[in-house]
């Protein structure tokens, strides 16, 4: 299992491991809000694309984590650029698949309210 650290501007803003590029945020300061969509830079992810087949970004804040497949990824997505930033790829949250650590964790429980 070989992780490689993708890094722009001397910091690293993802991971590459076994096929999946992997990426921590913060939903409240990076989630695009109209449409919701979930962004990367665009050079990054050209420079890499043929390094993985899904897309893993985790909230630092809700603990939930989106997946998709890169090739969703590539037919859904869009080209947008923010202030001084590079250009960026947003794919919009419904095509994303969302499980939520904290929901799954309150099934069991509510199962135990059952009678």
């Amino acid at each position: 299992m070989q992780r490689v650290y993708l890094k722009l501007d001397g910091r690293c803003v993802a991971t590459l491991e076994n096929g999946v590029l992997k990426r921590r945020f913060r939903a409240s300061r990076h989630l695009l809000q109209k449409p919701p969509a979930l962004c990367i830079d665009a050079g990054l992810y050209d420079a890499y694309r043929a390094q993985f087949h899904t897309l893993e970004f985790t909230d630092e804040e809700s603990g939930r984590v989106y997946t998709i497949s890169a090739s969703v990824y590539d037919a859904k997505r869009f080209t947008i650029q923010r202030g001084g930033f590079p250009p960026q790829y947003a794919c919009p949250l419904r095509y994303w698949h969302c499980h939520d650590p904290a929901a799954a964790q309150q099934q069991p429980q509510l199962a135990l309210l059952e009678v």
